[in-house]
Formats: structure tokens, sequence, C-alpha cells
């Protein structure tokens, strides 16, 4: 995408119009830089003036972005961070002593995380110098080798292995299973985070380790990773992931099966909205998500559970939690403690949660002991809360 400034100005003497277009140049990232469009015959009013009306976003000091529909949602805050930081360490003057790390790492990388904070720009020092915020840069301190740090386009970043457990280390639980799941997913080796996990001794890395052991690659989104978290903190046994059904020769994938008993998908609003089929509507990809529910449960004599998540801002805070009003009737809301459907706890509990990880971690089995009948409980209650009484496998 191009910007192209017109001016046009009378010459009175020829009493003649003479216009001229102006092409604002991009380098290979797709960043306008300032001395590049001053040698293009654009000035500092014309930049300034095409911020003001948003066809330009200030992405550092003298360094912007042409606006677009691709920096538009929570993709395009994605995008439009990758090119922040880009920007913030191609800008700095420090001689190349620090590289991006942490978040900003992972979104070079293009590693998908849970509620990011996109406020500042991470880099860790390669002196002894760190801990510290100024000009939207968090620099960060600590030992970083050489052979940590890789060139992915002409920037240089922490690598893959290093990125992940920075990010795993100063998040939280569900934040750590998420990064971990993208890493394996992506091709990531598991004995290569443990054992730069293993060099940790902060306590954000002891809750690290309890991540990475249930870590699994299989998880496709960050929303089956957030949910499959919640799973674990509230003590639920652990699913398969991504299990295939063969249904009169149509192949369906269940995003969790607790086998024989039940199967369970995170739908996100994404699947009927961004995701949908060219020239479909929203209600016809819930009547086409209904049908394929009935085929499966059909098959296999299994009920089927959904949820949604909630959305996140750019920021990383929730947009909205939902209080069980959404066009998805079907969808438990976020809001809504889902881990006490009674479906779900038909599957069995694993005692304590999160402390019996460690004994998985130590090649002990979890042990799964029966339950009460549940009650409905809601973390946060919405003004409606029929959702207890749903009947189970509605859609």
């Amino acid at each position: 995408m191009n910007l192209v400034f017109v001016r046009s100005w009378s010459d009175k003497d020829e009493g003649v119009v003479m216009t001229i277009a102006l092409l604002l140049p991009q380098d290979r990232f797709g960043l306008v830089r300032r001395a590049a469009a001053l040698e293009a015959g654009w000035t500092d009013a014309m930049l300034s003036a095409a911020v003001r009306r948003g066809e330009l976003i200030r992405v550092a000091i003298g360094v912007y972005a042409i606006a677009g529909v691709d920096l538009d949602g929570p993709e395009g805050a994605d995008r439009l961070y990758r090119l922040r930081s880009i920007a913030t360490v191609s800008n700095a003057r420090d001689g190349g002593a620090t590289v991006l790390s942490h978040q900003s790492a992972a979104a070079v990388h293009g590693l998908p995380l849970l509620k990011p904070n996109r406020e500042n720009i991470h880099v860790t020092s390669l002196t002894r110098g760190g801990g510290l915020i100024r000009g939207g840069r968090n620099v960060h301190g600590g030992h970083l080798d050489e052979a940590q740090i890789v060139d992915v386009d002409g920037i240089r970043v922490t690598d893959v292995v290093r990125t992940v457990v920075d990010v795993a280390e100063a998040g939280s639980f569900a934040q750590a299973l998420t990064v971990f799941d993208a890493a394996l997913r992506a091709g990531a080796d598991r004995a290569s985070l443990e054992s730069e996990l293993g060099r940790r001794r902060t306590k954000g890395a002891r809750e690290a380790r309890t991540a990475i052991v249930v870590a699994d690659g299989r998880s496709a989104s960050v929303g089956e990773s957030w949910s499959r978290a919640q799973m674990i903190e509230d003590g639920l046994a652990l699913p398969d992931l991504q299990v295939e059904h063969a249904v009169d020769g149509d192949t369906f994938v269940v995003d969790y099966e607790w086998h024989g008993r039940l199967m369970a998908e995170y739908d996100g609003l994404h699947k009927y909205g961004r995701l949908l089929r060219p020239g479909e509507t929203t209600a016809r990809a819930v009547i086409r998500e209904k049908r394929r529910e009935d085929r499966l449960r059909r098959a296999t004599g299994l009920v089927m559970v959904r949820w949604y998540g909630p959305t996140w801002s750019a920021t990383g805070s929730p947009r909205s939690c939902g209080n069980g009003s959404t066009d998805l009737p079907h969808l438990a809301p976020p809001c809504f403690n889902w881990t006490r459907l009674p479906e779900l706890r038909q599957v069995g509990r694993i005692e304590a949660g999160r402390s019996e990880m460690r004994r998985v971690g130590r090649n002990e089995q979890p042990h799964e002991v029966t339950e009460r009948e549940p009650r409905c409980r809601l973390r946060q209650r919405p003004r409606d809360a029929s959702h207890c009484a749903r009947p189970a496998g509605t859609i």
C-alpha cells in the first residue's frame, strides 16, 4: 500500500493550475522513515497532517505506518505492535547494545500470546544494565548468549526458545501454557524449553515449570490453550486434543474429548465471523455447525458442550466478557464458570489442580476422584444465570 500526497497550486501569471503527486516511500517492512520521506519531497507539515487525518500512524520517533484495514482488529493490533517493535529497535542509537526480546520478540517470531501487554517495546541489554523503562522501551537485564540471538529480516531478536521462556516466566499460568503450546505447535523442541527454564530461579519460573508439563502443540489457538488452563486450574481431568472422527466419508476434528464420556469445543466468535466461508452468513455458519455436531453425536453417542471466551483489546484487557447476551445462544459466555457445567464434571477431577501437575512432572500418575453434584458457580455473575439449566447437548 502506498500513500500519495497530491499538491496543487495556481500560477497567476500563466493562468494555469499545476499539480504534483508525491509518493510516500516505504522500507522492506512497510514503514515510512522521515528521512526518506523528506528526500521524496514531503515535509514535516505534510507528515503531521497525514497523521491527523488518520492516514499515517506514528509508531516511533520519525517512523510511521500507513493506516489500513490490515491494522484493524485484534490481528491488526498484533501487526501494528510488530511494526512498532521493529521501528523502535531499528531506530535505537545504542550501537546494537540491545536486542528485541520477550513479547516484542514473540511478535516478530509470530507467536500468538494470551492477553499481551502492548504498552512498551521489550528489549534485553547485552551489557549488565537493565531493569528500566524509558522512551517506551522496557529494557531487561540478565545474561544473554550470542547463540540465543537470531536475525529475522535484518532485526536482531532473541531466539524462539529464549523468547518463549522469557514470556512464560513473566506471565500467569494460563499465559505460560499458551506460549508453550504455540512454541510446540511451531516446532520448538520441548527438551530445549525445559533446559532453558531449568536455569531460571524466579517465582515466575516455578509457575512456568508447571505449565510446560502439560503444554501440548496440538492446541490450535490461544482460546483453546486458555480453556485448557481453566480446566487445569479447576482440577478437571485432562482431555485428548484434536480428535478426528470419520463420519460417512467426512472427517471431523473435535477440540477436546474425554474418550467414551464427552466432547467439547472452544468456538471463539471468530468461527462465526472471520472464518466464514465465502458468501456465507453467520446464520448459515451456525446451521452448518449444528448439522456437523448432530452427525458427530449420532456417530459417537457422546454429548457435545461448547463455550466461548472473552475478546481481548490491544492492551490485553478483556474487551467484553459477556453476560449471557449473544447472537450465538448455544455458547456459554466467558463470565460464566463453564468448567462447572454438570456435563464437564462427569469426566472426573484431577485432585489438587496445578499442584497435581507437578506430580505428573515427576512421572507420578494423577489421581482421579469423583465429586458430589456440583453447584452452579459464577466467577462474575451475569444477570441471567439460566445457563446453569441449559439442556445438555443443545446448540
